[in-house]
């Protein structure tokens, strides 16, 4: 994913918690899309080959405020800008919903120690208490 990309996806996120959403995911997918056409050869004259690129970005928007309610949008845009109708959406969404207690998304746990080996990427946190416990 591009720098650019990630910057932008992080701004819809910012705007989701601007407009009142405690939490905010946003999931995007680009979708880069060819099709292809050609002419028949007829007697005497070359055939033709023409082919049309096409991008398009898939958004997947979630939402949620601090009672538990949530509100899911997905859409297909030109560009990550147009993310912000569907975060309204979403919102509204959000806004209409019952609110439950366990609707938010869960917290973030550490990863465990066990199991770790050398190319592992959770090395660099381990603290030498964890090393130890590990080799225990």
């Amino acid at each position: 994913m591009s720098n650019e990309l990630v910057r932008q996806t992080e701004e819809l996120v910012g705007q989701a918690q601007k407009r009142g959403a405690s939490q905010a995911e946003v999931s995007v997918t680009v979708v880069n899309s060819s099709q292809w056409s050609s002419s028949r050869i007829s007697s005497g004259r070359k055939g033709s080959i023409e082919s049309q690129n096409a991008t398009s970005i898939d958004l997947a928007i979630r939402v949620f405020d601090k009672d538990g309610r949530y509100g899911t949008v997905t859409g297909v845009v030109d560009s990550i800008d147009a993310g912000a109708a569907l975060i309204d959406e979403a919102i509204s969404k959000a806004n209409a919903a019952a609110a439950e207690q366990q609707g938010a998304p869960c917290e973030r746990y550490d990863a465990s120690g066990r199991g770790l080996n050398i190319l592992d990427p959770r090395h660099a946190r381990l603290t030498e208490e964890d090393r130890k416990e590990i080799l225990s």
